[in-house]
């Protein structure tokens, strides 16, 4: 499995690489998630709720926080901040570390077979396993290969990972805490969601319980297995035999990291790991264990989450450097294949393959160009970062609507507005027919940003209100309404916008950054607030799983 999908609770583990609409206004102050938390978004009063793979909520989160959301950032229209009320958010996108070739996490994430019998699964694996090891590494493991007394390197030459965060330090479920907490015994007795107990240790276990929003739950399994594995707590510096599994289970476990914002334990449980160019992390080091193999034995989307974790520790620069070696990296491969190579420049490919191998890595090196775009939008280098995302326009032109509205919410963001316009103008060229869907969408979104921002309030809710009628359920524009109508003076209306979002499909539209947005709300419309709030945590503990933000809730003791 190249890479593990992580989405909000309710929903199905995303895969999505390009930018999402992400909901508007925020509404509070409550820690949120972003692609990493540990935004540099422009100085706002707002803040986006949870994502790698770096995964996506359509709902913006009520926070002051500095955080911001795996893989991408949202802006939102600074105002006066009395009462921390919501804002109209210009999202500037979320892209999801992911590359297309990915294997479904379907896909088994335990392979018990090694060898592989056609040759069209000899190319695939090739191609899929391609990358080109530093001089030092490709010499060792020259060296191993020629001579067979010399079956290990110097240890200083190796990887020795191992977990820095232990489950007992992860609370197993805060929705029951805090049921408990207030006294609701009933509820708590009735909750029920799948613990790592209740699961096979595999592949499907996993699944089962990333599915459900068990986020938790799965991180304790991956401690497990890397415990079994030689990689537990306190294993960290002792040598431990590596294999596809258990890198495919540190990708999942760094994924799930960040799911729960667990940043800065991601950050430094990775960096045991280097830059992934050690002897140990290619098959060749271990002949015994998978003969005649070749290749590297890490995920490209684990190379990715590595590259950008840092954003989210508050070191952008770190991750944007880490981005350029994998771009780097990625466009040499690229070269030898287009001139007719494998993908190490070593021999001659032939046509049929080397079509294949060019559109795979064509799409890892545009997955890395997203995410480059996010990092310079986090380091505040808007230009630069404006500048990539018209460049993927270009490499990617289906994305190109997007991307065009994506860079003229940045500008709106920085005040900009008649470059914003331009942008917004350009997106809907792009979208084509007049009549169509994606024209219409996005002409009336940019619209009610533009009023928004002009302080046109009622005429904005009329803009984002048409939205609903070519998409009957779009977050943005149900949250721009709310903000819309809080603006205008009309709290009630505002509440029941949201009330509606949440209630309609608990399954679906329980999104933590929803309920902080309406919980914000019922503080500014009742002192009866915590009543209200407790009615949405018991809709929580019913259909959602040990991953879901509490905080969100905005519960006071």
């Amino acid at each position: 499995m190249d890479e593990v999908g992580l989405s909000t609770p309710g929903t199905t583990p995303s895969t999505s690489r390009h930018p999402t609409p992400a909901p508007s206004g925020n509404l509070s102050s409550s820690p949120a998630l972003v692609r990493t938390q540990g935004s540099s978004t422009p100085s706002s009063s707002t803040q986006t709720a949870s994502t790698s793979s770096p995964p996506s909520d359509n709902t913006t989160n009520t926070s002051t926080t500095n955080s911001s959301e795996s893989d991408g950032r949202f802006f939102r229209k600074k105002k006066p901040a009395a009462h921390h009320l919501p804002t109209a958010q210009y999202e500037a996108g979320e892209t999801h570390i992911v590359d297309q070739d990915r294997v479904s996490v379907q896909s088994p994430l335990f392979d018990s077979e090694y060898s592989m019998h056609s040759a069209e699964q000899v190319s695939t694996e090739r191609r899929r396993t391609s990358w080109l090891a530093s001089p030092q590494t490709q010499q060792l493991l020259a060296n191993m290969a020629t001579n067979s007394q010399l079956n290990r390197v110097d240890q200083s030459f190796l990887t020795m990972p191992g977990l820095l965060l232990e489950s007992t330090q992860v609370p197993p479920d805060p929705v029951r805490e805090l049921l408990v907490r207030f006294g609701l015994e009933a509820e708590s007795r009735d909750r029920y969601v799948l613990n790592v107990d209740s699961v096979t240790m595999d592949q499907v276990g996993l699944q089962k319980l990333m599915g459900s929003g068990c986020y938790r739950a799965a991180l304790e399994l991956t401690c497990r297995f890397l415990s079994a594995h030689g990689q537990g707590p306190g294993q960290r510096g002792q040598p431990a035999m590596h294999t596809h599994r258990t890198l495919q289970m540190w990708l999942a476990r760094v994924a799930l990291l960040m799911k729960l914002g667990q940043y800065a334990v991601a950050h430094n449980e990775l960096k045991a790991f280097g830059n992934f160019d050690s002897p140990d992390m290619y098959f060749e080091y271990y002949p015994d264990a998978y003969p005649n193999r070749t290749g590297t034995m890490v995920p490209f989307s684990l190379r990715l989450l590595h590259a950008i974790v840092p954003q989210y520790a508050s070191q952008p620069a770190e991750a944007i450097d880490r981005l350029q070696y994998v771009t780097d990296l990625a466009a040499s491969i690229l070269h030898n294949l287009e001139s007719g190579l494998t993908e190490d420049g070593q021999s001659p490919l032939p046509e049929e393959e080397r079509e294949a191998s060019l559109h795979l890595w064509n799409q890892r090196l545009l997955a890395t160009k997203y995410a480059m775009a996010n990092a310079l939008l986090a380091s505040k280098d808007y230009d630069l970062a404006i500048r990539t995302y018209l460049s993927i326009a270009v490499i990617e032109p289906a994305s190109a609507p997007l991307l065009y509205s994506l860079s003229g919410r940045i500008y709106l963001q920085l005040g900009d507005l008649l470059s914003a316009k331009d942008a917004f103008h350009a997106a809907e060229a792009k979208a084509g027919d007049t009549s169509s869907d994606v024209y219409r969408k996005l002409h009336s979104t940019h619209k009610g940003f533009i009023d928004v921002t002009n302080g046109r309030y009622q005429d904005a809710f009329r803009h984002f209100q048409a939205v609903l009628r070519v998409e009957s359920f779009n977050p943005v524009a149900i949250n721009n309404m709310a903000v819309c109508l809080l603006y205008s003076g009309k709290l009630n209306e505002a509440v029941q916008v949201l009330e509606e979002l949440v209630w309609k499909d608990p399954p679906s539209h329980l999104q933590a950054a929803s309920i902080c947005n309406l919980c914000t709300l019922y503080e500014l419309q009742s002192a009866r607030a915590n009543d209200k709030k407790l009615k949405l945590l018991k809709m929580v503990a019913k259909h959602c799983g040990d991953g879901f933000s509490v905080e969100s809730l905005k519960l006071s003791t």
